[in-house]
């Protein structure tokens, strides 16, 4: 589904959920610490009471727009399917994320219970070093090798 407005408002088991691009928040900058969290969620508290206050109240809102991908309380933040680009290397200076998207599963009783990155296959990363992270998944350490 393709808006006019760029907005898309939507409910699942009770959640209303506002899908928009990220980058009408109202809200912008960050820092070297707290990197976009901040006008994340100056954006999203803005947003969230903007649409209150016309009666389209936003439980949860997800976006994108910042090229990386942060759960917070009341925000999901995607990643990007096309992985870093110029854009978000030189102009946002956020860290490079391999491409991904968000999976948030909706429980009917308790709300959003899950979110997890799904990444493409790796066919689409060609920068992960595949080889490197065949080696063992757990490796245990005896109390003399500390």
């Amino acid at each position: 589904m393709v808006n006019d407005s760029g907005k898309t408002h939507f409910n699942v088991y009770g959640t209303t959920f506002l899908l928009t691009h990220g980058d009408m928040l109202g809200a912008k900058g960050g820092d070297g610490v707290i990197g976009a969290i901040g006008p994340i969620m100056r954006g999203s508290l803005k947003t969230m009471k903007s649409l209150s206050s016309l009666d389209k109240p936003v439980g949860h809102l997800i976006i994108g727009h910042w090229h990386q991908s942060l759960d917070l309380p009341e925000v999901t933040v995607c990643g990007s399917l096309k992985g870093p680009d110029e854009y978000a290397v030189r102009m946002l200076r956020v860290r490079a994320n391999e491409p991904s998207q968000k999976l948030i599963i909706v429980h009917p009783d308790h709300g959003i219970t899950f979110r997890s990155n799904i990444f493409l296959d790796d066919e689409h990363c060609p920068n992960r070093d595949i080889e490197a992270k065949r080696s063992e998944w757990v490796s245990v350490f005896s109390e003399d090798a500390a």
